[in-house]
C-alpha cells in the first residue's frame, strides 16, 4: 500500500487528476522538481506541513493559489489532499492545488464573516464533552449541525466519566441520546482506559477522524491515549472549576498504530455552523417531523398561520429549548447567506 493510500486516498481524489493542468517533466538543465499529491497533516498560520511519499515537509502556499482564492476556505487546510511542487535538493515543498474536498467540518470564523475549514476528509467527528461540567445541550446541537452540514458521522463522547458516579453517568447519557437519536453516544475515561474499546470499532486503516470540543473537555488526554504516547502537552485542570486550559495550538493529524488517521484540534470557545440549513432536519428531527404538518411547505415557524411547530411548542409536546436553538441556527445560516450575497457586498473602490 502507498504512502498517500495509508493517508486515506482513493477513487474520489485520482478522479479529480485528469482535469488539471498539470506541468510536464522538467527540460535539461532545469533544477529537478515534480508535482505530486500529498496530504496537509499540519495547520500553521503562516505555513504547513504536508506529507509526500518522500515524507513530510514544510509547505509554503504558492503565491498564485492564494491570489486566485475567493475566501480563506479556497486555501489548504489540515486534511486536505493538495498537489505540491518538490524538490529532491531540499525539504520544503509549494502547495499549487486544493483538491476537492469529500467532507469537511465548517464553522463561521469568529469576528469575521468567512468560512473557516476546520478539518478537511473527514469521516468520523469525535465530539468531547466532560462529565465533569454540565452538559451543554445547545453547544452539542451546534457541533452536530456542523458535522451534519459536511457530511462527517457524528460520535458524542462524555469524557470524564470516571469524576462521575454511574447513575450520573448513565443519566447524561441518556439525556445526550435522547437529544441526538441515531447518533453514537458513549462514555469514557481515558486516563482510566475505560469504555475506549467500543470507540476503536468506529475507526481502522484509513478512516481519518477528528476530535473537536471545547478547551477542557479532555481531548488531547483521549488524543495521548489514542496514540499510545504524549503528542500533546495536557494542562493541569483548575480545581476551582474543573477546567483546563488550551493545550492544542495547531490543527495536527497523526497516524495511530491501527492505521487511522486523527486529527487534533484546539479547544473550540464558540461554533457556529457554516451554512447549516441543509443538515438542521437530520439534527432536530423532532422539529422537521412536526413540520411536515405546517399549513405551508416553506413555513419558517416564525409568525405564519398554522404552524405545527409552535403549536407543538405551546403545547410541550416539543420542548421549547429545542425549537429555539433550531431557529437560532436557521436564523444564522440565513443571515450568512446574505451577507455572502454579491448584491450585498460593499463594491472596493
Amino acid at each position: 500500500m502507498s504512502v498517500l493510500d495509508q493517508l486515506g486516498w482513493g477513487p474520489f481524489f485520482s478522479a479529480q487528476l485528469p482535469n488539471l493542468n498539470l506541468p510536464g517533466p522538467s527540460a535539461p538543465g532545469e533544477a529537478s522538481a515534480r508535482t505530486v499529491a500529498a496530504r496537509v497533516v499540519e495547520e500553521q498560520k503562516r505555513y504547513h506541513f504536508v506529507t509526500t511519499a518522500l515524507g513530510t515537509r514544510l509547505a509554503r502556499i504558492a503565491g498564485k493559489l492564494r491570489h486566485a482564492a475567493r475566501s480563506r476556505a479556497d486555501l489548504p487546510a489540515v486534511g486536505d489532499f493538495v498537489l505540491v511542487e518538490e524538490r529532491a535538493s531540499d525539504n520544503t515543498a509549494t502547495i499549487t492545488h486544493v483538491l476537492e474536498r469529500r467532507t469537511k467540518l465548517s464553522r463561521k470564523e469568529p469576528g469575521t464573516d468567512d468560512e473557516q475549514v476546520l478539518a478537511a476528509n473527514v469521516d468520523v467527528a469525535l465530539v468531547v464533552h466532560g462529565l465533569d461540567v454540565e452538559p451543554n445541550h445547545r453547544r452539542l446541537e451546534r457541533f452536530l449541525a456542523t458535522a451534519a452540514r459536511g457530511g462527517v458521522k457524528p460520535i458524542v463522547v462524555l469524557s470524564k466519566a470516571d469524576l462521575c458516579a454511574p447513575t450520573a453517568v448513565a443519566e447524561a447519557t441518556a439525556e445526550v441520546q435522547q437529544l441526538a437519536p441515531g447518533t453514537t453516544v458513549m462514555a469514557l475515561s481515558a486516563r482510566q482506559g475505560q469504555g475506549l474499546s467500543a470507540l476503536w470499532d468506529h475507526m481502522g486503516p484509513g478512516t481519518t477522524a477528528v476530535v473537536v470540543g471545547p478547551s477542557g473537555a479532555g481531548k488531547s488526554t483521549l488524543v495521548n491515549h489514542l496514540a499510545g504516547a504524549e503528542l500533546g502537552a495536557v494542562s493541569e485542570v483548575r480545581e476551582s472549576d474543573a477546567k483546563g486550559r488550551h493545550t492544542t495550538t495547531a490543527r495536527t493529524l497523526f497516524t495511530l498504530r491501527d492505521g487511522t488517521l486523527l486529527i487534533d484540534t484546539p479547544g473550540i470557545r464558540e461554533i457556529e455552523p457554516w451554512d447549516a440549513a441543509p443538515g438542521l432536519d437530520d439534527v432536530f428531527a423532532d422539529v422537521a417531523g412536526v413540520a411536515t404538518a405546517c399549513r405551508f411547505r416553506d413555513c419558517t415557524h416564525e409568525r405564519e398561520p398554522g404552524c405545527a411547530v409552535r403549536e407543538a411548542v405551546a403545547e410541550g409536546r416539543l420542548v421549547a429549548e429545542r425549537y429555539q436553538s433550531f431557529q437560532k441556527l436557521q436564523a444564522e445560516a440565513r443571515a450568512q447567506r446574505e451577507r455572502q450575497s454579491p448584491w450585498l457586498k460593499p463594491r472596493r473602490p
